[in-house]
């Protein structure tokens, strides 16, 4: 207070021309400090228009990114002795259905389950349907929920969620080297899933190779890291 009281003793000491010249002074300084605020506005404004152009190039830069690794794991062979051990698998269990032998089916029947717990267990589970949960309604008193379920479209091997809401996994979980696709539509249970429609790599590479057809053509809608969806 007391400078600013100084300040104004001084100006009140000037001479008429002191004040004039001050004044235009203090005028030119304030014009001048204007064309800088507005220079910088303009500036900021550039500044925030770039980095929207930015940022947008990011996000398609990373979907187009997702899209070619997810290219990559859709044609990138399994291995030959995993692919064996499908395939002797599902063998078994299509003579079990071509024989009356009790003896033979019983030996087919153990063979098919040892073959499946070794495939599963080999696995890398590179392929994955997911299947939300549902925490009930409030009218069943939640008596209605149902966990989210996971399945490996190579070896069959299925997990449930956590819990109806909590939808975590501790097998089939989101990887860099896996694809997980969401199911939106048709079944609604990983229950009602069988392995046999999809008998070949192809035909299960098919339910993810779409996003080859889309790698091209940016922008698109927003993908999660590690999820697509089914329609």
């Amino acid at each position: 207070m007391e400078k600013r009281d100084s300040g104004f003793a001084l100006i009140e000491r000037m001479s008429l021309a002191e004040l004039e010249a001050s004044r235009s002074e203090t005028a030119r300084i304030i014009a001048a400090t204007a064309k800088k605020i507005v220079a910088c506005e303009k500036q900021e404004n550039t500044l925030r228009a770039k980095k929207s152009v930015l940022e947008k190039s990011k996000r398609e830069t990373e979907q187009r990114h997702w899209k070619i690794r997810e290219c990559i794991l859709v044609h990138m062979p399994l291995s030959g002795a995993l692919l064996s051990l499908r395939t002797r698998h599902l063998e078994a269990k299509a003579r079990v259905k071509s024989t009356d032998s009790i003896t033979e089916q019983s030996e087919l029947h153990e063979r098919a389950r040892y073959l499946l717990g070794t495939l599963q267990h080999t696995c890398d589970h590179r392929f994955v349907l997911t299947w939300s949960g549902y925490e009930g309604s409030h009218s069943m008193d939640h008596d209605d929920a149902y966990c989210g379920n996971r399945v490996c479209l190579v070896c069959g091997f299925s997990e449930s969620s956590k819990s109806s809401t909590d939808e975590t996994y501790r097998v089939l979980t989101e990887d860099k080297n896996r694809l997980v696709k969401r199911v939106l539509t048709g079944t609604d249970r990983v229950g009602n899933f069988r392995l046999e429609p999809l008998r070949t790599i192809d035909q299960i590479s098919a339910v993810f190779a779409h996003a080859e057809r889309d790698i091209v053509s940016f922008p698109e809608e927003s993908v999660s890291e590690g999820e697509k969806d089914v329609t």
